[in-house]
């Protein structure tokens, strides 16, 4: 090429910002272009945006994954199992207890896993085969850890202290086995 020499987009640059971008997750163009400057090199959005451009990189969205081992599905259908025996599954069972059953309202749920955005968690490859399930999949929790404040209604007359210490003690059984 005819002109004064290339002093933002070398090949040096171009290997960083590759290093930098490319199969990273959650990178993106200003984050490279802010530790470009961290690290004292000169880079301005418009010439990394170039130089993705010309190593044929292109931005690919994360798929929603549900983040469910086989260990928590078995320990849900255990669970399951373990409710129907102890209230039962027939209103006939001298065991029903389905209708003492306090209902809560979960309102109040303040989680501390971070919201997930689609649009702001992307990873750079030159093709959608180059990344890895694990890489590829924006697993969330279906149930994440917070804090909730709770609220009653009750039925048919139900005593909640000992309703809580005979669930309190079925849910520790099933998780110390």
């Amino acid at each position: 090429r005819c002109g004064a020499p290339r002093t933002v987009r070398t090949e040096q640059m171009k290997k960083t910002v590759k290093r930098l971008i490319h199969l990273a997750r959650g990178q993106s163009q200003r984050k490279v272009v802010s530790d470009l400057k961290l690290n004292n090199i000169k880079g301005e959005r418009a010439s990394v945006r170039r130089i993705i451009k010309e190593l044929n990189l292109k931005p690919f969205k994360l798929r929603k994954a549900q983040k469910l081992s086989t260990i928590n599905k078995e320990q849900r259908v255990a669970c399951a199992k373990q409710l129907i025996k102890k209230f039962s599954a027939r209103k006939t069972n001298s065991k029903w207890e389905w209708s003492r059953i306090i209902n809560t309202d979960f309102s109040g749920i303040f989680t501390t896993e971070g919201l997930y955005n689609s649009k702001n968690d992307v990873v750079y490859a030159e093709d959608s085969s180059e990344i890895s399930a694990d890489l590829r999949a924006a697993s969330r929790s279906k149930y994440p850890a917070g804090i909730m404040f709770l609220g009653w209604n009750l039925y048919e007359r139900v005593n909640t202290s000992k309703w809580s210490n005979k669930f309190h003690s079925m849910v520790t059984r099933s998780t110390l086995k």
